[in-house]
């Protein structure tokens, strides 16, 4: 009761106040728009009150203030107009609000009610005096006349700005089609936007991208419903979507705008800032829920959104500057773009708290700091794909340096490796030939040791025995002739054990050296065949490494002993040839021939002549055709 009368007093004064203020809006021959703004004043009843106030009704200034009034409220205006022409005036009034639930306009001439009409968003769009957007009242005012306008309007609990503009309807036409054009450029701008970052999203494959197309497509959603565009064009019929079109597409806004930015810092996001922009997406998402509800849900969701829009931007704005303190260079427009949308909220404010002359919702400068802050937010994207790409080609340089240094070190360790087994086999290569001849050595030590104990051994037996068959020569002349046998045999086998030593053990090698050696055996073997052995030799005496001058005794005799064994010749030609350090030895015959690839690794002899070559490091060819004779070609290193 005490606040009623408080409040009562205070409306008091504030009429007292302005009563001395002009009231009425006098109209001449040189008319143009004219704004109310103070020229009104305004009067708040309990809801529902659809009696018209009388003359003596206090009311108070009307400042073309953004007002908040409670829940279950209604707000009267009132001002004049006077025609002081002696025509009279087509004259259309304009609200120029299009969020505004339910409104009630009356014209009064003196006291007699002339017009009324009610509509709002809670009713049909056809059910408005002009299809428009903003709500229009045209009227015709006669001249030297009076006239009383007076509108009610359902507050509803919330926020309110209720600017009215008298124009004719040229000037009505001109001013329609100048916000026609700045909204058309606004979505034009920003469905260009929005197409272009959905195509981008799509070739990228980055839904950074993506979700700031859809945050750009629901900017276009919140314009379509804060100028009145959507309940026109998309659901004019539908009155329980066009009174909660506002909250939903706001809230998306602010949704996809926290998203988009939670996936734009997440490289390097912080964990506070993380919970942080978790949280305001939870409540921004429950006003989004709530605005589905009834009338006192949806209550809510606008006051809730009342209080989220400033702060979302206000602490993106402050998250931009905290990542632009520490260097990450994508936040620099990120900043500048959230502060074009801090800077637009507080246009917003001052046009809602002073005398302004245009609907702050469509306001030229809030649209161009909306478009500004777009633009700035595409430049942040592009800027961070630019930064992302250098920094992503500065990694894959790092990475190529990398892979270019360990590609060297596992070239140097195979270089390393490869010398090593190389080393290794080089190793064991002469390992085998050492092997090979300690064996070929011991071989040829046990035929001394076996050809010294036949010839001093059987040898001395044999030469004993000739003498005593020599001594009995006398005494037993009546068997002259198997004495003479005896003997025969007795002096054959001692010519065979000599061969058989000389064969096994040939000393010459040690005294007369290699060639003298290989050519008194090849005369022997010419005379005993009947048949011509030729050895021509050719710097033989040049060879330094006497070692392997019984190894190639033995190949030699090795290869002459198969010829005369099996290829049936009529030619023997032996040739040694020592030349740069290389013997080489040629052995041909013009014999029967034979099959390479058959004898090759079955024959005993050509075996051990291999097994030789391989622990001398020599190299064995032979060419040989069945019927054309056989050329054997070997090449033996001599250091």
């Amino acid at each position: 009761m005490h606040f009623r009368i408080v409040r009562y007093l205070i409306i008091f004064l504030l009429f007292i106040s302005a009563a001395s203020g002009k009231s009425i809006i006098e109209l001449d021959r040189n008319f143009k728009s004219i704004q109310i703004g103070a020229n009104a004043s305004y009067f708040v009843c309990e809801k529902g009150c659809k009696q018209i106030p009388d003359s003596l009704t206090v009311f108070k200034p009307f400042k073309d203030e953004l007002l908040y009034f409670e829940n279950a409220q209604d707000v009267w205006v009132r001002f004049q107009l006077h025609n002081t022409d002696t025509l009279s005036k087509s004259l259309v009034i304009e609200i120029n609000n299009p969020l505004l639930d339910e409104i009630s306009f009356y014209l009064f001439e003196g006291q007699q009610l002339i017009s009324q009409n009610h509509s709002g968003d809670q009713f049909q769009f056809n059910s408005r005096p002009v299809a428009y957007r903003n709500f229009l009242y045209p009227i015709i005012i006669k001249p030297n006349v009076s006239y009383q306008v007076m509108y009610r309007c359902n507050a509803d609990g919330r926020k309110m700005h209720i600017p009215v503009t008298v124009y004719t309807e040229a000037q009505l036409i001109e001013n329609t089609a100048k916000k026609d054009m700045l909204l058309g450029c606004y979505f034009g701008i920003l469905g260009a936007l929005t197409i272009l970052y959905f195509y981008l999203a799509y070739i990228l494959k980055d839904k950074t991208f993506l979700f700031f197309a859809i945050y750009l497509f629901s900017l276009t959603l919140t314009q379509l419903a804060t100028s009145g565009v959507d309940y026109a064009y998309l659901w004019p019929e539908t009155t329980y979507m066009n009174n909660r079109a506002l909250p939903l597409f706001m809230s998306f806004s602010l949704l996809m705008a926290l998203i988009f930015t939670k996936i734009f810092l997440h490289k390097i996001t912080k964990k506070w800032i993380n919970i942080l922009l978790t949280v305001l997406q939870l409540i921004v998402l429950v006003s989004f829920l709530t605005s589905f509800g009834n009338d006192l849900l949806l209550h809510f969701s606008m006051q809730l959104l009342y209080t989220c829009i400033p702060l979302v931007y206000l602490i993106m704005f402050g998250i931009g500057i905290f990542y632009l303190i520490h260097q990450f260079k994508s936040a620099r427009f990120f900043v500048l773009s959230f502060f074009a949308a801090v800077f637009s909220i507080a246009v917003m404010n001052y046009y809602a708290f002073a005398v302004t002359n245009d609907n702050v919702f469509t306001n030229n400068l809030v649209i161009f700091a909306v478009l500004l802050k777009c633009v700035l937010l595409s430049i942040a994207m592009l800027d961070r794909l630019k930064i992302f790409k250098e920094e992503k080609e500065k990694a894959q340089a790092t990475v190529i340096l990398q892979l270019q240094e360990l590609s060297d070190m596992r070239a140097e360790l195979n270089l390393d490796l490869e010398k090593k087994v190389e080393e290794k086999t080089n190793e064991l290569n002469k390992k085998q030939q050492e092997a090979k001849l300690a064996l070929i050595t011991g071989e040829e030590n046990e035929r001394k040791r076996i050809a010294t104990e036949l010839h001093d051994g059987l040898g001395g037996l044999l030469s004993t025995l000739k003498l005593n068959a020599e001594s009995l020569e006398s005494e037993n002349k009546t068997h002259t002739k198997a004495y003479s046998n005896v003997l025969f045999l007795i002096d054959k086998a001692c010519q065979e054990l000599r061969l058989l030593s000389h064969n096994m053990l040939p000393s010459g090698i040690e005294h007369l050296g290699l060639e003298l050696t290989l050519k008194s055996y090849i005369n022997k073997l010419s005379s005993s065949l009947n048949k011509p052995i030729l050895l021509d030799t050719y710097g033989i005496d040049t060879i330094r490494n006497k070692s392997i001058d019984l190894h190639v005794y033995r190949i030699c005799s090795e290869l002459i002993n198969n010829a005369i064994k099996h290829s049936q010749f009529n030619n023997l030609s032996i040739q040694l040839i020592q030349q740069h350090q290389t013997l080489t030895i040629v052995v041909e015959d013009d014999g029967i021939g034979f099959d390479p690839t058959y004898t090759e690794n079955k024959g005993i002899g050509f075996i051990s002549i291999k097994s030789r070559l391989e622990a001398l490091s020599g190299e064995f060819k032979i060419d040989s055709v069945v019927g054309k004779g056989t050329t054997i070609i070997i090449e033996i290193p001599t250091e």
